[in-house]
């Protein structure tokens, strides 16, 4: 075989020329010195060609295995700023660097022997063969003609349901389930470690040591913000098999949800974590209540292990049984902790609908305004109304519009501030201020986190803004459930950390849907500790036959009226 017909772009047989008529590789392509020329024979067999990755740990090349006429990938130990290459391709250690070298060496050298071992697992890529050659080490594993799973998703609408997710990511937990046995923590699952190939597998890739994965000044760190765990930030926080839980929920939370999650070290000491409602309608409740558990930001507080997620997301007979447990609810005397155990934030449809109508109600306000302003504008160029340099008028009332303008007060920004440091109806008083509590609760007590109207707003003198604030530790309000089916309600107070639900049938003399929420106790808006017992009152099976048709056009209208709230969510941007 003619090594030298072979394109290092694509690895075709497509002559001896300097341009590659299949991909349009140029083989006078600037190659850069660190690392190794195109078409070097690695241990008398493997033709490199171009680079496909790097990171801190090491350079990844297309190659292809003259023995079987394959193509493969090579992964070669070349920690950036440890070493150099000289000109007989040999590795060279940077002079005072030979201890951290030689142990990132060893600890690389390990990790690829115990993959190779692990080479029948159907979600990680094969490791075939282990070289030690120039001074360094050499992984030789299986190629596949794949895309990452995020750009997976891009090109399939940006997210799936649970029943396109759980057959591709299952195994790809399991395969993470027989590293841990095998002593191997990946600390860098993310969409872009997880390969979609052609033949519809996902597989697990992406593999470095342990101290490219952490944040420190050794090495250059390779972290995929939204999906490593706080451990990768803090050292003062133990890495460990939950640290691949975080990361592996932030996985699922993207394919699911359409984006990616806050960073942790964001989330650490601010957390918002929301699940939109037209996404978690769709959940199951055992996948929100996965979900929930594994991205805790606090180790301690996270799921222990992928056998425990698992189960969780599968909904086994133990998972179900420990769910209905009481939690244990701090008591009020008790000091704050730093941080709290926070659940995903599920949003109610009743939530996404006022939310609409305020964005319809300011966008009405502002076009108004933008009409006074014309007309004011237009008047001002014709001469009807002009200004000397005091800013009055040469009509009949000349502080006629800067009173006008006057009127007007603009909202301040409440976000971050505690609600109880000072008296805001004083302060404000030509805004009408209301306070209410966050559906769900967290730490820092008493914290402004959202205001109804956007700070430097315009705004007429007594209109309402309403400032929402985190309550009480272990507190939730409880959400308006009317009309909800039966699972969308316990789906929603599963997420909000209610789990002691009951449910009772009530009697359906008057057609209305039979399984959806008639009344609950506590009622909508009350303030209740997390072990609180909710009563769902469910409508039972209508025993008026002649009103099955205006059951019916009544659902037929609700969806409508979803259908338009939903519309005009994504109109403005919701």
């Amino acid at each position: 075989m003619d090594i030298n017909t072979i394109c290092p772009g694509c690895l075709e047989k497509t002559g001896v020329g300097d341009i590659c008529p299949r991909c349009g590789f140029d083989r006078n392509s600037h190659r850069d010195s660190k690392y190794l020329p195109y078409g070097y024979l690695l241990s008398g067999r493997y033709l490199l060609g171009k680079v496909l990755e790097e990171n801190g740990d090491g350079i990844t090349y297309l190659a292809f295995d003259t023995a079987d006429s394959t193509k493969i990938r090579v992964r070669e130990f070349y920690p950036a700023g440890l070493c150099s290459r000289n000109a007989d391709s040999a590795v060279t250690v940077i002079s005072g660097e030979e201890f951290r070298f030689r142990d990132a060496l060893e600890n690389f050298k390990t990790l690829w022997k115990k993959l190779a071992h692990l080479r029948g697992i159907g979600a990680i890529v094969p490791v075939f063969d282990i070289i030690e050659d120039n001074n360094t080490v050499y992984a030789v594993c299986e190629y596949y003609d794949d895309i990452t799973l995020r750009d997976y998703l891009m090109d399939n609408g940006g997210f799936l349901t649970w029943e396109q997710a759980k057959p591709l990511l299952m195994p790809v937990l399991s395969c993470i389930k027989s590293l841990h046995v095998s002593g191997i923590i990946h600390y860098g699952i993310s969409p872009y470690t997880i390969l979609m190939g052609s033949d519809g597998k996902l597989r697990l890739w992406g593999f470095s040591i342990k101290e490219v994965r952490l944040f420190n000044n050794t090495y250059q760190n390779e972290i995929y913000e939204g999906y490593a765990p706080i451990e990768a930030y803090n050292p003062s926080f133990e890495c460990s098999e939950r640290s691949d839980v975080y990361s592996f929920g932030a996985v699922l939370y993207r394919t699911l949800v359409g984006i990616t999650p806050i960073d942790s070290k964001i989330r650490y000491t601010n957390d918002q974590l929301v699940v939109p409602a037209a996404i978690a309608e769709k959940m199951q409740p055992c996948v929100i209540n996965a979900l929930v558990n594994s991205l805790q930001v606090l180790p301690e507080d996270r799921t222990v292990s992928v056998d425990r997620m698992r189960d969780e997301l599968l909904a086994t007979p133990s998972v179900i049984e420990s769910a209905n447990e009481k939690r244990e609810v701090p008591s009020k005397n008790s000091k704050p902790q730093k941080k709290e155990k926070v659940a995903v934030t599920v949003i109610s449809r009743s939530e996404d609908r006022a939310n609409a109508k305020m964005k319809i109600e300011r966008l009405v306000f502002v076009c108004i305004l933008l009409v006074i302003v014309i007309v004011f504008s237009l008047l001002s160029f014709t001469g009807v109304i002009t200004f000397n340099k005091k800013g009055s008028s040469d009509g009949n009332n000349p502080s006629e519009a800067v009173q006008a303008q006057e009127a007007y007060v603009t909202v301040p920004n409440f976000i971050g501030q505690d609600k109880d440091s000072q008296d805001y109806r004083s302060m404000y008083p030509e805004l009408n201020i209301v306070f209410e509590q966050a559906v769900i609760s967290y730490t820092p007590e008493n914290k402004i986190v959202a205001q109804s109207i956007a700070a430097n707003t315009r705004v007429a003198p007594g209109t309402q803004i309403v400032l929402s604030y985190y309550g009480p530790s272990g507190t939730v309000v409880i959400p308006d459930l009317a009309g909800l089916t039966r699972e969308e309600a316990l789906l929603t107070l599963g997420s909000l950390g209610l789990n002691n639900v009951k449910t009772a049938e009530k009697t359906n003399d008057s057609g209305y849907t039979q399984n959806t929420v008639a009344s609950q106790t506590p009622e909508k808006g009350e303030v209740v500790n997390k072990d609180k017992e909710i009563v769902l009152y469910v409508w039972g099976e209508s025993k008026n036959s002649s009103a099955g048709g205006t059951s019916q056009r009544t659902q037929n209208a609700t969806s409508i009226i979803d259908s338009v709230f939903s519309g005009i969510g994504s109109l403005f941007g919701r």
